[in-house]
């Protein structure tokens, strides 16, 4: 019983770590939240910011909403800039 109960309490601690950018990125390409960093900083205004850090892309923000945000931003930038040919609206 005592294993059982600390196996839940293991699998809950590691579930509430998780973040829901990084499932989405999951969705978008298997092993794409371990190629991208998020970082979820308090700050008083609505912001994201793209850097990288370590040699990896990294989006800061101030909620998870601003990470996914930035996200977006960094795929239709990296999208464009190889597809410069390329419009949104014809």
């Amino acid at each position: 019983m005592r294993t059982l109960l600390l196996s839940l309490f293991c699998l809950l601690t590691l579930g509430a770590q998780a973040n829901p950018v990084d499932g989405l990125l999951e969705r978008i390409d298997h092993g794409a939240s371990r190629k991208i960093k998020t970082e979820l900083v308090k700050q008083d205004h609505d912001f994201f910011e793209i850097t990288t850090k370590g040699g990896k892309p990294c989006i800061k923000g101030n909620t998870w909403v601003n990470i996914a945000s930035g996200l977006k931003n960094a795929v239709f930038a990296l999208y464009f800039t190889q597809n410069p040919d390329t419009t949104l609206w014809q």
